[in-house]
């Protein structure tokens, strides 16, 4: 009698593990759909997302006449919902406070322009960005440009997708074609990326509670 009530258990614990996995498979599945919907036929960057890591991406190139091209890429799962997520990042003013090369940034809700100065180490110079966005408050897509400053004529997409188990993919892209900045476009788009993989990464874990 004693063996069958323990193997009456231990199957029922069997059929609890099994009806878990099941229940994770169509959110695993779901979270991979939208991973793959943005990085078609690249494993090893839907891999690096799945792990948690940010991508970043910045393509120069020099063109003829004296401009240079850039396309910019920005991704990575944050480990809440875009609504809880950007509770704390919404607040763009603040963003001094969390990294340090944002040495100040402020937001006009009239207008929707967002104007910073940036500068740190690895930075060729002190720049300062002017461009226009909307205060992000969670899942969607939010269009930007830059209209003054340096890179000005960018322009980008934000993408903000809630996945299935409460968490959210960011997803950056830009373009850009302009005025030859000077820089070589190995410097141009190192430093680039450098800045979009620091900001995330950090902006990632100061909204984490």
């Amino acid at each position: 009698m004693i063996k069958i009530i323990l193997a009456m258990k231990l199957r029922s614990k069997k059929m609890h593990c099994v009806l878990f996995c099941l229940c994770l498979l169509p959110l695993g599945g779901q979270s991979n759909e939208i991973i793959e919907k943005n990085f078609p036929k690249n494993k090893s960057i839907q891999k690096e997302l799945l792990q948690g890591k940010i991508f970043a991406q910045s393509k120069v190139k020099t063109l003829k006449a004296k401009k240079q091209e850039m396309k910019f890429t920005l991704a990575g799962i944050h480990p809440r919902n875009c609504r809880r997520a950007m509770r704390k990042l919404s607040r763009y003013e603040d963003f001094p406070q969390f990294i340090n090369y944002v040495k100040s940034m402020q937001y006009n809700e009239v207008s929707r322009q967002l104007s910073c100065r940036l500068d740190a180490i690895f930075l060729p110079f002190a720049m300062h960005l002017s461009f226009k966005i909307d205060r992000i408050q969670g899942a969607g897509r939010y269009a930007f440009t830059f209209e003054h400053g340096f890179l000005r004529g960018l322009e980008g997409q934000i993408e903000l997708s809630d996945l299935p188990n409460e968490q959210c993919f960011f997803h950056i892209k830009a373009d850009w074609i302009g005025a030859d900045t000077g820089f070589p476009d190995f410097v141009l788009s190192l430093f680039t990326e450098t800045l979009g993989r620091i900001g995330m990464e950090r902006l990632f874990k100061i909204s984490r509670f």
